[in-house]
């Protein structure tokens, strides 16, 4: 999710609402039984020094495998 104009507490924010919405919202299977899911984030303000896409994209990948580490349903900041 990219949010322009957005700085890293505003994007934690919506971030963390998506997460608890997500949480909170069972999804009902073909068998009619309610699976919750969850979600990691890696998330990454485009700051000075990061000179590309790449170099940005990183950033992000690395916050996320740290979210991933931590357990379930985290978000971690690049």
């Amino acid at each position: 999710v990219l949010l322009p104009n957005t700085c890293a507490r505003e994007a934690t924010d919506v971030m963390n609402r998506l997460r608890d919405e997500l949480a909170q919202s069972p999804v009902e299977s073909t068998d009619k039984h309610s699976i919750f899911l969850t979600i990691s984030v890696g998330l990454a303000e485009l700051a000075p020094g990061i000179d590309s896409v790449e170099a940005f994209l990183s950033k992000a990948d690395s916050a996320l495998y740290t979210a991933k580490r931590s357990g379930r349903n985290r978000l971690c900041i690049g």
